[in-house]
């Protein structure tokens, strides 16, 4: 076989393949930091607004640092109960963890449940005062002004 037949003979299998197996989404990796924030600066004040969710994922396990401000400083907590099942064909896995009680904030009174989604480009959780869409940031840049 000529390379001139060989050509048109690979394109054809390759068409062949990638129709019949398509590309399923990437779920989250085993290993890795992960941000994922709403949070934006006011540009008359300079104070900061929104939530963030930083997962660290290790072979010792994963960690939750949960950030939130609103009226008053950026507070952050680390996550107890963290849980991350398995990656879904649509490369989304369940999430779900507890900010304890902690002085001085809105999670001052008792421990508060978050319960959702995680992907490689977003987290959607439900639970209080948080914006249920964290799109993933890369980690350290600054927040865009708020609207």
């Amino acid at each position: 076989m000529t390379v001139r037949q060989l050509v048109p003979a690979i394109s054809i299998v390759m068409l062949v393949c990638s129709t019949a197996f398509p590309a399923t989404a990437a779920g989250l990796p085993p290993f890795g930091v992960f941000y994922y924030s709403d949070q934006c600066i006011d540009p008359e004040g300079g104070d900061s607004s929104g939530n963030f969710v930083r997962l660290t994922r290790a072979p010792q396990g994963d960690k939750i640092e949960f950030g939130w401000s609103g009226e008053g400083p950026l507070m952050s907590v680390g996550a107890t109960n963290v849980r991350i099942g398995p990656n879904g064909p649509n490369g989304t896995s369940k999430i779900r963890f507890s900010i304890p009680p902690t002085p001085d904030t809105i999670y001052e009174s008792k421990p508060h449940e978050y319960i959702g989604t995680i992907s490689t480009s977003e987290v959607r959780l439900s639970g209080v005062e948080i914006n249920p869409r964290l799109p993933r940031r890369v980690l350290g840049t600054k927040p865009k002004h708020c609207r």
